[in-house]
């Protein structure tokens, strides 16, 4: 029998700085022309088999991380064990929107102050902050520039209640990993003439002097940005004091840390880009984990038995060109028993193209093609334009008698080589994923103690300051948006319980937003899962959330401290307020005990 090939598609930098630097497979079938009947074939095999010429593709067995796919006893399908919280409901029926306040109908309200755009002009805001507007700042979305007044909007969000209700995401996604903020302080400034939308001059910048309670310089500014739904980092801001007759934006300001702590590095384990080792072990384990991708594709299939009274064929291709076929010797199709229009006689014509493929399903295709008789083509539903008669049937690959007994045996000692290169590689992982939680968890610690060094000598040189002192952070804003000075954080460590909320009768709450506050941090972790509710019990915690029917719930730092420690579940008796709070200063009076 001709032989038929078959082709298969095989220092630190400023946020000026940084912002300035910105500008089907296809379908493969081959036919081969066959210019006897089927059953006048040397190789046709009594009439329980069909001999065909084709070429196939030996499945590769694809696998992810969290499903694998394969052949029986080949490799096990991991288990989901993350578990989402019966207690928080998924009511949305659409996409949640990225920046999404809370409380429905409550937020923290813009103040306005109008700019001629030709002047540009020095704005203090409410909260003492400053913000100063360049002429010509603003242009149209034509890039022409603003004639006349320009209506500025401007917010800040510093404490609890601000940034809780103002639904702006405090997570922070990079490498892979996500971060929770601890924040110093954030604004929003917009920009609008007559009701629409202006836009910055890509030549002018505006300067933010933000009032602060924070003076440590562990922050980093970040953007957000709400198309690539994340936080952009932006740099540094910078940490100045000033007592209240001093004129702002000037240069003779007082870092509110002195020269010996503003030159001691920090190397915080919530920066991933500035921790070189950690960076290193996590390349390594992404070469690791490729490796056990690729092992895995070659993992050996194993054979099936043939079906007595099934009809089969064997195969005649050139494994010189085709090696992935000599996995195992006397491998045979078998017609599979879902085609039902499948009849034997079909064996007694003459097919002058035959192929192998594989469907969407990943199971095997035989394709039988004859051209027509003129009478063929009268009377037949066949398709008349091209004359054809076309077949195709499911097939699978099988051995039958000895061909099975060594075609397994094969299997067994290949089945042992890749298990064992699998098995090492993966060991291989997981001392990696050891030493890379080890060195995570060291900058962790490290981290904690250099900051409570910061905060105290922060405290330190603030009580020794005048009350008439005022702590800045001040940055360059390029565009308009939304802008906050944080410290990405881990989640918190120390204690971790699987959680149920209750409210004061033990009914269960259905929850649609849960946040874990550090009031000592003014750290804020989104919960939207229990299974793994972690906290660090010598934190001054509390819990803020807000129920399907728009209800505020709490559970205060006092509730928290007599958590037991020992324990592994807990039932959150959360406060429910008896209004909802309908503007910020009432949300602010709410929480005000916790």
């Amino acid at each position: 029998m001709k032989k038929v090939n078959t082709n298969i598609n095989r220092p630190e930098i400023s946020s000026e700085e940084i912002i300035a630097g910105k500008d089907f497979d296809k379908l493969y079938t081959n036919f081969t022309k066959v210019t006897k009947p089927f059953f006048k074939q040397n190789w046709f095999i009594a009439n329980s088999i069909i001999v065909v010429v084709a070429a196939i593709v030996v499945s590769t067995i694809l696998l992810n991380n969290s499903a694998e796919n394969t052949s029986t006893n080949v490799e096990p399908v991991a288990q989901n064990t993350t578990l989402i919280s019966e207690q928080i409901a998924a009511v949305e029926t659409k996409p949640q929107a990225f920046v999404n306040p809370p409380i429905a109908g409550l937020n923290v309200p813009f103040s306005s102050y109008f700019v001629q755009n030709n002047q540009g002009k020095t704005l203090k805001h409410k909260t003492g902050s400053f913000i100063k507007i360049p002429k010509d700042a603003f242009v149209n979305e034509k890039g022409d520039l603003i004639k006349g007044k320009v209506e500025i909007k401007y917010r800040e969000f510093k404490d609890v209640a601000e940034i809780f209700a103002s639904g702006i995401p405090m997570t922070y996604k990079e490498n892979g990993e996500e971060f929770h903020f601890e924040s110093a302080g954030m604004i929003e400034i917009l920009a609008y003439q007559d009701g629409k939308q202006v836009f910055m001059n890509p030549k002018k910048k505006i300067d933010i002097e933000m009032t602060s309670d924070y003076a440590g310089t562990q922050y980093n500014l970040y953007s957000l940005d709400t198309t690539a739904r994340n936080w952009v980092y932006e740099g540094k801001d910078k940490v100045i004091v000033k007592k209240e007759e001093e004129d702002r934006f000037v240069e003779n300001v007082n870092p509110i840390i002195d020269d010996k702590f503003e030159s001691q590095p920090i190397e915080m384990a919530t920066t991933p880009e500035k921790n070189s080792e950690l960076k290193v072990i996590k390349e390594e384990l992404v070469v690791i984990q490729k490796d056990i991708e690729k092992i895995k594709k070659t993992a050996p299939e194993k054979p099936v038995k043939a079906t007595e009274k099934r009809f089969r064929f064997n195969l005649d291709v050139d494994k010189k060109e085709f090696p992935e076929m000599s996995v195992y010797e006397g491998l045979e199709f078998e017609i599979g028993k879902e085609n039902k229009d499948f009849d034997p006689k079909l064996t007694s014509k003459e097919w002058h193209d035959i192929s192998l493929s594989k469907n969407k399903e990943e199971k095997y295709v035989l394709t039988l093609k004859r051209y027509l008789t003129d009478k063929e083509t009268e009377n037949s539903k066949a398709n008349k334009d091209f004359k054809m008669d076309v077949k195709e049937f499911i097939v699978y690959p099988v051995y039958e008698g000895q061909n099975y007994t060594d075609a397994m045996k094969d299997f067994t000692g290949k089945f042992d080589t890749y298990s064992k290169k699998l098995t090492t590689r993966k060991e291989d992982e997981r001392i990696k994923k050891e030493e890379y939680e080890k060195k995570l968890a060291a900058i962790i610690v490290e981290n904690e103690r250099l900051r409570k060094e910061w905060e105290a000598n922060a405290s330190k040189r603030q009580l020794e300051q005048q009350t008439t002192d005022q702590i800045y952070r001040t940055f360059t804003v390029l565009k308009l948006g939304t802008y906050n000075c944080d410290s990405p954080a881990m989640w918190p460590q120390g204690q971790t319980v699987l959680a149920s909320f209750m409210d004061s009768l033990k009914n269960k709450l259905e929850i649609t937003s849960l946040y874990l506050v550090e009031k000592n941090k003014n750290a804020f972790f989104n919960y939207n899962y229990i299974n793994k509710f972690r906290f660090n019990p010598n934190s001054k915690n509390i819990l803020i959330g807000v129920t399907s029917d728009n209800k505020l719930i709490t559970f205060s730092y006092q509730q928290f401290k007599k958590i037991p420690r020992n324990v592994n579940e807990y039932d959150f008796n959360m406060q429910m307020q008896e209004s909802t709070p309908e503007n910020i200063n009432e949300l602010k009076q709410c929480i005000s005990f916790l």
